[in-house]
């Protein structure tokens, strides 16, 4: 692997982007849909969002009256989560995938906007399924959103503005190991005006794949958060995974 690809330190992101997280983008418009679904499929919880950032979607889950645990890997990121209004109502605590700390079983974990391919190799990401699964009660479930990758544009560059201003995006990939590296240069008048993101794609299928090997099999696979099912065009899967039925209970 070349030098674009080094050993990456799991809270850099935080330290980066956590000040200006939540400035206005593109997506704020899709956290309403999200909370929907997840409030419907987590029934009684309790829930477990992995990878939080700054609680966009576990808030208003726990103002709903679920109980939330909400992690990340970034301290920064959590106090920016338990500085909002509703933040006191999220148990935030800092982990490190691909662990999932303690005893407790949840009713709903999830994982969402591409953030298993935080996991910088496939032995990592399949470890957080099998301490999902762990971490999964008999009935419930865990659902994982990711991107669908289009390798014959991963590498274009990219310009776009939002509420940081002006940016552009340099992308290199390994299409052996699955690693991404995104370079966002920002105006001078952001700091820090160079990041780097990295990340290991996943496809459907590995996931999938992976997700089995851990004993957990498809509940269903979306491709927005109305629930419309996934196909090949689709640009985003929103897998519900649950534990995989022993041969006994499908008779």
């Amino acid at each position: 692997m070349g030098d674009s690809f080094p050993q990456v330190d799991p809270g850099l992101y935080g330290r980066q982007w956590a000040a200006d997280y939540d400035l206005p983008s593109g997506h704020d418009d899709e956290t309403a849909p999200t909370v929907a679904a997840l409030r419907h499929l987590a029934g009684s919880g309790p829930v477990l969002e992995v990878a939080a950032g700054t609680g966009r979607v576990a808030i208003p889950l726990a103002r709903g009256g679920l109980h939330v645990t909400a992690t990340d890997a970034s301290p920064e990121m959590l106090d920016q989560l338990r500085a909002k209004p509703g933040g006191d109502l999220v148990d935030a605590r800092l982990d490190v995938l691909p662990g999932i700390r303690g005893d407790d079983q949840y009713g709903l974990i999830y994982i969402l906007c591409n953030s298993i391919w935080v996991m910088q190799s496939a032995e990592e990401q399949a470890t957080f399924l099998r301490n999902a699964a762990a971490h999964l009660r008999p009935d419930g479930l865990l659902l994982i959103e990711m991107g669908i990758v289009d390798t014959t544009r991963l590498g274009q560059p990219r310009q776009f503005t939002n509420g940081q201003g002006s940016c552009h995006v340099e992308t290199t990939w390994d299409p052996t190991t699955q690693r991404v590296l995104h370079r966002y240069q920002f105006e001078e008048t952001v700091s820090p005006s160079l990041r780097d993101v990295h990340l290991r794609f996943l496809l459907p299928e590995q996931l999938l794949t992976m997700a089995s090997a851990a004993g957990l099999e498809p509940r269903f696979t979306w491709a927005d958060w109305e629930g419309k099912p996934f196909q090949p065009d689709s640009r985003w899967m929103i897998a519900g995974l649950g534990h995989a039925e022993s041969a006994e209970t499908r008779r």
